[in-house]
């Protein structure tokens, strides 16, 4: 992740750069959350609960392919690479 730390504060559900106050989520408190965007986090919760590393990692790859960032083939490369290192989707160690 040493990577991902150059580039800013990202996104840690879908690493989306977090560039602007107006990017992060919110608490329950309506504070702002560091941690999430407010695409994936709000009101102190996942605003979608039932998604899965491998939705996510679909999701950002259409995002990334609508804007051209890259190919296709570096895009699903740099998702299944990432997304699964992001602290929520991050495995847990077995205690």
């Amino acid at each position: 992740m040493a990577e991902m730390d150059k580039i800013g504060p990202t996104c840690q559900s879908c690493s989306m750069p977090l560039e602007d106050a107006k990017d992060y989520g919110t608490n329950a408190n309506g504070s702002a959350n560091r941690k999430y965007c407010h695409f994936c986090y709000g009101k102190g919760a996942f605003t979608d609960p039932s998604m899965t590393v491998e939705r996510m990692i679909d999701m950002v790859v259409g995002i990334m392919m609508l804007q051209k960032v890259m190919e296709e083939d570096e895009v699903k490369k740099i998702a299944n690479t990432i997304i699964p290192q992001l602290e929520r989707w991050r495995k847990k160690p077995i205690k």
